[in-house]
């Protein structure tokens, strides 16, 4: 019901995050039809329903506006899925913008659109573009959080969020072996 007419659904469950990003992009590079990726996780619970239309919309509205996600509480508990520099950004902060549209540092990728155009920009550089990278003291940076620091390093391009596609984001549940859920 939330994709446009024509739309192509892949699904990808390999072993990695990084490595299904990879996948999904491959598929998408190979479909000359494709013009823009969604990257929609498991555990994201979107609100409404014009949000994928509406962060298409975005892309093609601005063209420099080449990643495009909705808002989420992100995984760190620390406030959305938007950061300027290191700093989560809080609802409260942002509900009232005047644009719905803001330029971030770095997002998580859970609700996200991305025009093609920005693969064609990145045709020469070296795969995989979504990796985890362990740093001195086994501290790691995930792997949206690299693509999104060379992104913006090269090329100068960040992502945007827009403030009126929201998402839940789906947390802290037992899963049972029949595949029943408990809170």
């Amino acid at each position: 019901q939330m994709v446009p007419p024509n739309t192509l659904i892949l699904r990808e469950n390999r072993y990695g995050i990084g490595y299904s990003r990879e996948s999904i992009i491959n598929n998408f590079l190979a479909n000359s039809a494709a013009t823009h990726l969604l990257f929609f996780d498991t555990d994201i619970l979107p609100i409404e329903t014009h949000g994928i239309k509406t962060l298409i919309d975005d892309t093609l509205i601005d063209p420099s506006k080449y990643i495009v996600s909705g808002i989420y509480y992100n995984s760190l508990y620390s406030g959305l899925n938007a950061w300027k520099g290191e700093v989560a950004l809080k609802y409260q902060d942002i509900k009232n913008n005047q644009n719905p549209l803001l330029e971030v540092d770095k997002i998580g990728m859970g609700y996200c659109i991305i025009k093609k155009e920005l693969f064609h920009i990145l045709n020469m550089e070296p795969r995989p573009l979504f990796n985890y990278k362990i740093m001195e003291g086994n501290i790691m940076e995930s792997e949206d959080f690299t693509f999104l620091k060379m992104l913006a390093a090269k090329y100068n391009i960040k992502p945007c969020i827009d403030t009126r596609v929201t998402a839940q984001h789906i947390k802290r549940c037992k899963v049972n072996i029949d595949g029943g859920v408990q809170f």
